[in-house]
């Protein structure tokens, strides 16, 4: 049976929750990834999760990917 350390991988990607969308696309895209964890604003603040679904979202809902912040659609 396997446990989770045999499955998961060990380097995690993050990115600045300032950044834009467009560059966390980019980002996703060299590194073959579908998620990244947006990095804490505030020090006390909780790490959060982008995915290649809530930029999907984004821009379907009309976000410019050049202007809308990674902290705007990330999850906490």
């Amino acid at each position: 049976m396997q446990v989770a350390a045999d499955i998961m991988t060990t380097e995690v990607v993050t990115i600045n929750s300032l950044a834009n969308i467009l560059q966390a696309a980019k980002v996703m895209n060299r590194q073959g990834i579908k998620t990244l964890i947006v990095d804490r604003a505030p020090s006390n603040d909780a790490y959060g999760i982008i995915t290649q679904t809530d930029i999907s979202r984004a821009i379907a809902n009309g976000k410019d990917p050049a202007r809308t912040r990674v902290g705007e659609v990330s999850s906490p």
